[in-house]
């Protein structure tokens, strides 16, 4: 239960401290509803029809257009692993991400895991109810492939932190 109170509260960290606000959850996609199934086009010429259900899609308006995210909830051990997702090996999130930015207007800002983090080790000092917080906010942090227009990772986290603690980059001061 603290855990997910814990949980609950990065969450809305994370949307507090940007400005992509969560627009969609448990999306479909190709099943009959108002987003599409991904189609690709096979060697043998046939095509290969993909649907699923996105966890999150976040949406952020900017002068320039429209940004999307996709945010997939995992509570095991799973990593996002950029040489898995070039080999082809892992393209859930890729799918995901072309379901929802599926015309030219809508722009890819990210594809990112949120992982649900199972309690804290226990300290071997005693650490306040902060450092437990922010210990906690450090292994919560999105992780995935994210774009790298300085203005967009700006708009996803505005905080200031030269390291994130939301998306998984760091900023430099310039």
């Amino acid at each position: 239960e603290q855990n997910l109170t814990s949980c609950a509260m990065i969450l809305v960290n994370h949307i507090k401290n940007g400005e992509f606000e969560p627009i969609e959850c448990e999306l479909t996609f190709g099943m009959g509803d108002k987003v599409s199934a991904v189609m690709v086009d096979l060697t043998s010429g046939k095509k290969l029809k993909i649907h699923g259900k996105i966890d999150r899609v976040d949406k952020c308006e900017a002068e320039d257009g429209t940004y999307f995210r996709v945010i997939d909830y995992k509570s095991g051990s799973k990593d996002f692993n950029l040489g898995r997702v070039f080999s082809g090996l892992d393209l859930q999130l890729s799918v995901y991400l072309m379901a929802v930015t599926d015309d030219d207007k809508k722009k890819k800002a990210g594809m990112l895991y949120f992982k649900i983090a199972e309690r804290l080790q226990d300290a071997k000092k005693c650490i306040s109810k902060e450092e437990a917080f922010s210990s906690l906010e450090e292994k919560m942090r999105l992780d995935g492939l994210v774009t790298d227009d300085k203005k967009v990772l700006s708009m996803m986290d505005k905080t200031g932190d030269l390291k994130s603690k939301i998306i998984p980059v760091s900023f430099t001061k310039d």
